[in-house]
């Protein structure tokens, strides 16, 4: 007899669970603790992030016509890239000095393996370009890189002068900042140094142009000199070419006549100034310098803004006095903003089912017993959407709000049988969780399996919108998932150990049954006439 009851009291899954209290506890509070870990490690971002599968082909020769750039460029580069396997459509912009291509894959290729193969066929055809065709650029399309940031750099002062300080002072800092891609100067004025030839003097003294190009060329570089090995010890040397100063550049010889050295001042005139002007950028009418501040691709945006931002408190002690520093385009306040209404309906909604389950099961100890699946199963989430590389974004924070009213229903489910099972056959709590729970289990894992098959599809749904409800599908399916594995293991432990009978309620209980008694008494005549009048209702 003894054995009999020994076999009955491990019998089933949820059993295993019920008689082992602590072990399941400890399973639901490390489930929370990993959920938490994970809750902390995901980078936060307004919408997932994707990977595009295009690339763009930038290539400049300078000086040439669109329709050179079409026969000499463009034309090579889309006969090579044509030959890749899974390309889906090539078009060519061809403007003057500029080749620009882009190339859109089949959604199943992968983007990294796509942009690979384009270079290697731009490696192939580059000899065919004309000479002084610049390397061409391929450039993978990143959701994360456009500008999370504008950094405006002001000062009293000229706009090349201007320029080289942001440039060394703040761009240079910033982009040691952890998390940042890279920064790119907009509206400034780059330092150059002009040499405007005088075609009238190189025609009477009859040098050509090549000569002075190959001069400066010649007399303006800096190589590695080789090795000097003395005492045993070896040195590295390398030739100083370089021209310190622009009154030193129109000394540079180009050519001799009749023995007399031709020098570049004598042909041309030699002008420190900046790059020519293609951009400005204004700030309340006054001219500055915009740095462009993108992220590494998947970093958390709103730690790198911070990060940011921190930075430019050091920097903002280091600049001279006319010099100020302005933030604009801050995306971190529309992110947190964003985050944090999708947070506040989540935690809203999980509040408002709670309520409706205390008010129609008409307990408290029930309502906390099915509640728990909920924070268990969203924080436990957290765990696997990191694991997944999933970042917190309106996609994923919407999987979690659209699951907080489903989590729930397995564990009342669960919660309700056991309850009939206590109240209807007179069994002690930790029986009717055992019977209850194992009568039950085969449905849960139904209803379960019911739900998941509706979510994961979005999971694997192909196409652009498939990249973006990738991580909306797997969100909500490891909501559901985790809330099953809850209602059948902490659930009925917990009814073993917190459920009481109907005549040992508390006065709260009590005062929430008659509540839920008076809903009862009029849903019954309406589920009566329902009954008897099925045509009618069908119709309706």
């Amino acid at each position: 007899m003894q054995e009999n009851k020994t076999e009955k009291k491990h019998s089933g899954l949820a059993a295993f669970f019920i008689y082992r209290p602590v072990f399941t506890i400890m399973i639901s509070v490390s489930l929370m603790f990993l959920g938490l870990m994970g809750y902390k490690s995901m980078g936060v971002s307004m919408y997932p992030s994707m990977d595009i599968p295009a690339t763009v082909v930038q290539t400049v020769l300078a000086g040439a016509s669109p329709e050179e750039i079409e026969t000499s460029i463009s034309k090579y580069i889309e006969e090579g890239v044509n030959e890749i396997s899974g390309v889906d459509e090539i078009h060519s912009y061809n403007m003057e000095s500029v080749s620009v291509i882009f190339v859109k894959f089949d959604m199943d290729k992968n983007p990294d393996v796509g942009i690979q193969e384009v270079r290697d066929k731009i490696e192939q055809v580059k000899s065919k370009f004309p000479d002084g065709t610049d390397p061409s650029v391929v450039l993978k399309l990143d959701m994360d890189a456009s500008a999370i940031l504008n950094v405006v750099v002001t000062g009293n002062r000229d706009i090349i002068e201007l320029t080289e300080l942001a440039k060394k002072k703040v761009k240079e800092v910033i982009e040691n900042t952890s998390g940042v891609g890279s920064v790119s100067i907009v509206g400034g004025r780059q330092r150059e140094v002009h040499v405007t030839i005088n075609p009238l003097k190189l025609y009477s003294l009859q040098i050509p142009i090549t000569s002075v190009t190959s001069a400066l060329a010649q007399q303006n570089f800096e190589i590695p000199g080789g090795k000097v090995e003395q005492n045993h010890n070896s040195y590295s040397l390398r030739i100083l070419g370089r021209i310190p100063s622009v009154d030193d550049f129109k000394n540079i010889f180009i050519a001799t006549k009749n023995g007399v050295p031709i020098k570049l001042s004598d042909v041309a005139d030699v002008e420190d100034s900046g790059e020519y002007e293609q951009q400005s950028a204004l700030l309340d009418g006054v001219r500055c310098v915009t740095l462009e501040v993108k992220k590494q691709s998947g970093s958390n945006t709103l730690k790198v803004i911070d990060g940011v931002k921190e930075k430019i408190k050091v920097i903002e002690k280091t600049l001279p006095p006319d010099m100020k520093i302005a933030i604009m385009s801050d995306q971190s306040g529309s992110i947190r903003a964003s985050v944090h209404t999708v947070l506040e309906h989540l935690f809203l909604g999980a509040f408002l089912a709670g309520i409706m389950v205390l008010v129609f099961m008409g307990s408290l100890r029930s309502t906390l017993i099915s509640f728990l699946a909920i924070p268990i199963s969203i924080v436990g989430s957290f765990l696997f959407m990191n694991m997944r590389g999933f970042t917190l974004n309106n996609i994923t924070l919407l999987g979690l709000t659209i699951a907080v009213g489903i989590v729930i229903d397995d564990a009342i489910v669960m919660l309700e049988n056991i309850y009939r099972h206590m109240e209807k056959y007179n069994k002690k709590p930790i029986n009717a969780a055992v019977d209850g729970a194992k009568e039950i289990t085969a449905t849960i894992i139904a209803t379960t399996l019911s739900i998941l098959v509706i979510f994961l599809p979005l999971a694997y749904m192909g196409g652009m919108v498939g990249r973006i409800l990738s991580s909306y599908g797997w969100t909500v399916v490891f909501a559901i998932a985790l809330s099953g594995i809850v209602a059948l293991t902490l659930t009925p432990m917990l009814c073993s150990k917190l459920l009481v009978k109907a005549d040992k309620r508390s006065r709260v209980d009590k005062i929430v049954h008659i509540i839920n008694m008076s809903l009862v008494k009029r849903y019954i005549p309406i589920l009566n006439w329902s009954i008897h009048h099925k045509t009618i209702k069908v119709i309706l």
